[in-house]
């Protein structure tokens, strides 16, 4: 979630970097962990943090306020 229309652009311009270290941060999470509501949270934050780090570094500023996990698969 983003209210800023250059932190936007930033994600799109930027999105094979955050998908990077997304797909980074993701596959070294326990999956016990993530079965727990507490696990997701801090997935959540993680997730957030990564996406604002790389913003930060890219355009200056962090940009996005929240990240939603609208589905939740794990296989």
């Amino acid at each position: 979630m983003s209210r800023d229309q250059k932190a936007l652009d930033g994600v799109k311009n930027h999105i094979a970097l955050i998908e990077n270290r997304l797909n980074l941060l993701l596959s070294g999470e326990i999956f016990e962990d993530l079965q727990m509501n507490e696990g997701r949270e801090l997935l959540r934050q993680k997730v957030l943090s990564a996406i604002q780090d790389i913003l930060q570094q890219e355009i200056g500023e962090p940009g996005v306020e929240q990240v939603y996990f609208e589905n939740f698969v794990m296989q």
